[in-house]
C-alpha cells in the first residue's frame, strides 16, 4: 500500500506539472524559459535602472541583488504555490471522492512535488547565475536539500489543512490567495534583507517560520555561508507538528467530502 501511494503521488505530481503547459507549443520547455525571462527582466530593472545592491557593498556585483531576489522568490514559491493550489484540490477532483479506495490525501503531496519540480529548475538557474554573475558557488550549496526539508513539512501541513477546509468553506481559496500571495509574501524577507527591517519591526520577520528557510537558501547558494541552523531546527520541529495536525485534520474531514460534493 505504501508503494502504491508513492507511485500514485509521483504520477499525479507529473500530471499536475504537465497540466500547466497543456496545449502550448513549447510545453514543459516553458518551465525553464519563464524563469530565464524573469531573471532577464530583474537584471535590467534592478541592476541597470535602480542599480540596487543587496549588501550595500560598493564592490558587490550588480547582479547579486537580482540573484538574491530570484532565489527568495523561487524558495517562497514552493510554499506559496502548493498552498494556494491545495485549496481547490479536492473540489477539482470530485470523481476521486466517490472512489473509496482512492487515497485523497496524496493530492497535497503530489501538488507540492509538482511545485518543487518547477522550483528545481529555477534553483538550478540561480546556481548557474551564482557562478556566472556572482562569480562563486561553494560546497555550502550541498546543504540546500536540508534547508528545504522544513519547508516541505510546513507546505504539507498547511496544504492538508487548507485542502480539507476548502471543501466546506468555498471562500477559503480567495482568502488563501490574499494571505499567501500578498500579506505573507511581503512579510517574508523575499524582496529585501531581514537586516533592512527597522529594529522595532524586525520581530515580524523573526516570528515568521519562512524567514530562516528563505534566508538560508540564499546563504548556501549565493554566498557560500552556513545555514541558520538554529532557525532551521526550530522551524523543522514546528513543521513536523503542523504536518501531523494538518494530516489529522484532512483525514478527519474527508469522511464528509462525498456529502458536501
Amino acid at each position: 500500500m505504501l508503494w502504491l501511494r508513492r507511485d500514485l503521488t509521483r504520477q499525479f505530481a507529473v500530471r499536475m506539472f504537465l497540466q500547466r503547459y497543456r496545449g502550448t507549443a513549447l510545453g514543459p520547455l516553458w518551465a525553464a524559459l519563464l524563469p530565464m525571462a524573469m531573471i532577464g527582466v530583474y537584471t535590467f530593472v534592478f541592476s541597470v535602472v535602480f542599480k540596487a545592491k543587496w549588501t550595500g557593498s560598493a564592490d558587490e556585483a550588480t547582479s547579486t541583488f537580482v540573484m538574491a531576489l530570484f532565489c527568495g522568490i523561487i524558495t517562497y514559491g514552493i510554499f506559496g504555490e502548493s498552498v494556494v493550489r491545495a485549496a481547490g484540490l479536492v473540489l477539482e477532483n470530485p470523481n476521486f471522492v466517490k472512489k473509496v479506495i482512492f487515497p485523497l490525501e496524496i493530492l497535497v503531496p503530489a501538488s507540492l512535488a509538482s511545485s518543487m519540480l518547477y522550483a528545481v529548475i529555477g534553483l538550478v538557474l540561480v546556481a548557474v547565475g551564482s557562478v556566472v554573475f556572482v562569480g562563486k558557488m561553494g560546497l555550502m550549496a550541498l546543504w540546500l536539500p536540508v534547508v528545504l526539508v522544513p519547508l516541505v513539512f510546513l507546505s504539507l501541513g498547511v496544504g492538508w489543512f487548507v485542502a480539507g477546509l476548502g471543501v466546506y468553506v468555498r471562500d477559503v481559496s480567495t482568502i488563501i490567495v490574499l494571505v499567501v500571495q500578498q500579506v505573507l509574501f511581503f512579510m517574508t524577507p523575499v524582496l529585501y534583507r531581514r537586516e533592512s527591517i527597522p529594529e522595532s519591526y524586525r520581530w515580524v520577520a523573526d516570528w515568521n517560520p519562512l524567514t530562516p528557510i528563505v534566508d538560508s537558501s540564499r546563504r548556501v547558494l549565493l554566498f557560500n555561508e552556513s545555514p541558520d541552523w538554529v532557525g532551521l531546527g526550530l522551524v523543522t520541529v514546528l513543521g513536523l507538528v503542523v504536518m501531523q495536525l494538518g494530516y489529522g485534520w484532512f483525514m478527519a474531514t474527508k469522511r464528509g467530502f462525498a456529502d458536501v460534493l
